[in-house]
């Protein structure tokens, strides 16, 4: 179930090179904040999404790099 929420509707992707950022949301909802850990990064997330969008224009890429780190993703 975790998965699911984690991936798809939180759009926390990982991939080969990084994570994908892409979410899919409910209108109602205009942010939130998802630790994840990813190899030997560890990264706090941010999603704010000020018009009520359902998805992002376009998803958003941060590249792998060991250590902790804060994004703000902008839907």
């Amino acid at each position: 179930m975790w998965l699911t929420v984690s991936q798809y509707l939180l759009g926390v992707k990982p991939t080969y090179d990084g994570l994908v950022i892409d979410p899919c949301l409910p209108t109602d909802i205009k942010e939130y904040t998802v630790k994840r850990k990813f190899r030997e990064a560890e990264y706090t997330i941010k999603v704010l999404n000020p018009n009520g969008k359902q998805k992002a224009d376009k998803p958003t890429y941060i590249a792998y790099e060991p250590g902790k780190h804060e994004i703000e993703v902008v839907m």
